[in-house]
């Protein structure tokens, strides 16, 4: 698990510094494509955690609510990136948009592919 979450972090590390450098929405969106799934595996490992967790004097039947609980709270970031995401690519459309470092966008973005096709 900690594997996966320094890779996890270090390709949303690349992808930000390199959306952000070449102002690319695209780019930026990967990055918080990478960022959601960060914040989701997180999520996810606690709520499976503590839905493991016996019944107590306050949960008679137990602690598997919280799995429902993280899967609502994802539902509801997916949606807010996915909103944010569109109002990016409208304001490109409308004002335009002038991508500089254009290379280092599609490295950063063909290293991504090509790492988690191994992963």
């Amino acid at each position: 698990m900690l594997c996966s979450t320094c890779y996890n972090a270090f390709v949303l590390s690349a992808k930000l510094v390199s959306g952000l450098v070449t102002g690319s929405v695209g780019v930026l969106s990967e990055a918080v494509n990478s960022a959601t799934d960060l914040v989701a595996s997180l999520v996810a490992l606690f709520a499976i955690r503590r839905s493991a967790a016996p019944p107590d004097q306050t949960h008679h039947y137990g602690h598997g609510r919280f799995e429902n609980l993280a899967g609502v709270f994802e539902g509801i970031v997916l949606v807010g990136v996915g909103v944010y995401v569109v109002y990016q690519a409208l304001i490109g459309i409308l004002y335009g948009v002038e991508i500089d470092f254009l290379g280092l966008g599609v490295g950063v973005m063909v290293f991504s592919a090509v790492a988690n096709f191994f992963k």
